[in-house]
């Protein structure tokens, strides 16, 4: 058995992304999931990944990051960033017959395989990944006290800034009130770190949106645990709508659920501000 290394270093989503797609192909493969989680400040803590899952899983699955240099990359011939399905096909590639991959393939596939692939990475979130206890409580103490049934919005960090060099880009904020006028008779979970956005939303729709209070507003937060709430309770809703954005993406993925992305990307010089 070898290792599939899961080794990202951006953002919560994207790390949890990488790192249901590197399970899924360790069980496809026969292999042995590892991650590494380095820490990145403004996006992940190193201390994060155990915020948020068991102590036991934490210690089946973690590798230091330093390890990645003097395990891993002295026994390549010649290092380099993989996507999964090439490493997949290229597996002896490396003398060591070691994956350190950073792919998100997941998202690649379509129509009937995308969905099937989905359910899978459903499965495995639930099945495979040990969740803290607290963690959980927080997510089912929130939905018992919120509608039954409602769709999840997230608005990415972004959508209402405007980048000094104007060149990201972002969804209209238009583009979420569209989303909430076409569904008359539904609840809106609304996700952002943005809470006068929220507040603006709240004023215009009353009720039908709703949010759980967090603390984790700053990418720099040592505690990331809320975050990690809010993408479980997105997971929880029937149907889910955003921009390109692994957070809304790996909820997606954990409830199986399909995730509507708006198109209409401008940039953020021309985007609306509260």
């Amino acid at each position: 058995m070898n290792d599939i290394v899961s080794f990202r270093k951006d953002g919560l989503g994207a790390r949890l992304i990488n790192v249901l797609d590197v399970h899924r192909l360790a069980k496809k493969t026969n292999n042995n999931p590892i991650i590494i989680w380095e820490d990145n400040p403004g996006h992940c803590s190193v201390n994060s990944f155990s915020e948020i899952f068991d102590e036991e899983f934490v210690k089946r699955k973690i590798l230091d990051g330093s390890l990645l240099l003097d395990r891993y990359l002295p026994r390549f011939k010649n290092y380099k960033k993989l996507d999964s399905q090439q490493a997949i096909d290229d597996y002896n590639y490396f003398d060591s017959n070691v994956i350190v991959t950073t792919s998100m393939d997941i998202h690649s596939f379509k129509d009937e395989k995308a969905l099937e692939v989905k359910k899978q990475a459903s499965q495995i979130f639930w099945n495979d990944f040990a969740i803290k206890n607290n963690i959980l409580d927080k997510v089912d103490s929130f939905l018992q006290s919120s509608p039954k049934s409602f769709m999840g919005i997230h608005i990415r960090r972004g959508d209402m800034a405007t980048h000094k060099k104007g060149y990201r880009r972002c969804v209209p904020l238009e583009e979420y009130e569209k989303t909430i006028m076409q569904y008359p008779d539904e609840f809106f979970y609304v996700a952002t770190d943005e809470p006068e956005l929220f507040n603006s939303l709240r004023l215009k729709f009353g009720d039908r949106v709703f949010r759980k209070n967090i603390n984790s507003f700053s990418r720099d937060s040592k505690d990331i645990s809320d975050a990690f709430v809010e993408i479980l309770i997105l997971a929880n809703s029937t149907s889910l709508f955003g921009g390109k954005s692994a957070f809304v993406s790996l909820a997606s993925f954990i409830g199986n659920l399909p995730l509507y992305q708006y198109k209409g990307y401008v940039p953020l010089k021309n985007s609306v501000k509260l």
